[in-house]
């Protein structure tokens, strides 16, 4: 038994999944997205290792961090680590104020 199977280049495999075509490609970058193939210079999708990728990222509730899928990975910011916002135990130190009458003011 054969099976029929879809595949679709990037801009229509980022659509189909919701996400702009320049998404996806960012995300073949970083391993963040679907599994692809190539053949040649030109990449492709199986449409079905698509839906898969989709439905890994399934939740149960907002509590669930689904850090049991190979497709999610936890970056700083969803950590919610940024330059503004250093996580507690890593505050940045007070910059010490320069005494009156010094700093090129008369």
């Amino acid at each position: 038994m054969t099976r029929n199977r879809r595949f679709a280049r990037t801009g229509v495999a980022g659509p189909y999944a919701g996400y702009a075509p320049s998404t996806f490609e960012k995300m073949r970058l970083t391993g963040e997205g679907p599994p692809y193939r190539k053949v040649g210079r030109l990449v492709i999708y199986d449409l079905d290792e698509v839906d898969s990728w989709l439905d890994s990222g399934l939740r149960q509730s907002t509590s669930d961090t689904g850090s049991e899928t190979r497709f999610e990975r936890q970056s700083a910011v969803s950590r919610g680590e940024s330059r503004s916002n250093p996580p507690i135990g890593r505050r940045r130190e007070a910059r010490p104020t320069p005494p009156r009458g010094v700093g090129g003011s008369p």
